[in-house]
């Protein structure tokens, strides 16, 4: 008996340290980390662009490339910094929506094709709720509904601002949900809002190229004991008039 034991406990070493070579060579590779895939805008006006950067980061041991990016619709595009993506590498993927004249619900998605293996297709995610004129006043509103900056050189930096009110019968929490970086940073002059009360969204500007046109977005979270929404206010920087 125990002469068969050996031979097999023997076999049964070999399988698993094969077993677990094979296993991890087919685990090793590329990986893209997306921590996020799904964005939400809330509400935006018509007529605008708004726009959020997701993070792609490869936290794999092999390069991931990007072969091939695909939207479901024409009013959104998606370019990335990088289709080649070292590993311990990021790059950025610029989404923007375009509103035109489309009403109500909107859920836009980015198809994006990899190299990775087994699987190399995932998707990105923007939803937003396109509002109209004739609609009911929502529980958050900015004055005015977008924010233009025209710097006065390519060294200005400058500031802007809205004023935001809330319109609801419950006291709103807000807090910036998102923002486009390369344009700037905001500052929620308060984040507890009762009803009736206002705030200034302030948007302080990085120095920027006078002759370039850029559009960025920031993104508000507001919440009560029955609300829970986004709202969105667009950013245009527009050129100086001479």
């Amino acid at each position: 008996m125990s002469k068969l034991v050996k031979p097999v406990t023997f076999l049964a070493v070999i399988l698993i340290c094969f077993t677990t070579v094979a296993f991890s060579q087919a685990k090793s590779g590329g990986k893209l980390d997306m921590r996020e895939r799904i964005f939400d805008f809330g509400l935006v006006p018509q007529e605008s662009r708004v726009v959020h950067n997701f993070m792609l980061k490869n936290v794999g041991d092999a390069e991931v490339n990007i072969t091939e990016i695909k939207s479901n619709c024409g009013c959104t595009t998606a370019p990335v910094d990088e289709n080649k993506i070292a590993p311990g590498d990021s790059t950025v993927m610029e989404v923007t929506f375009k509103s035109g004249r489309r009403t109500g619900k909107q859920e836009k998605f980015v198809n994006v094709t990899t190299d990775m293996e087994p699987r190399g297709l995932f998707r990105i995610v923007i939803q937003a709720w396109v509002e109209t004129p004739t609609q009911r006043t929502p529980p958050l509103t900015s004055e005015p509904r977008t924010i233009e900056y025209a710097p006065r050189d390519m060294k200005h930096r400058g500031k802007s601002e809205v004023t935001l009110k809330n319109n609801s019968d419950e006291t709103l929490e807000l807090e910036i949900a998102g923002y486009y970086e390369p344009l700037g940073h905001p500052e929620l002059k308060g984040n507890s809002l009762k009803p009736g009360e206002t705030t200034k969204l302030v948007y302080d500007f990085n120095v920027v190229d006078n002759n370039k046109l850029e559009y960025g977005a920031v993104t508000v979270s507001a919440k009560g004991e029955e609300i829970d929404l986004n709202y969105t206010v667009p950013i245009t920087k527009v050129r100086v008039k001479k």
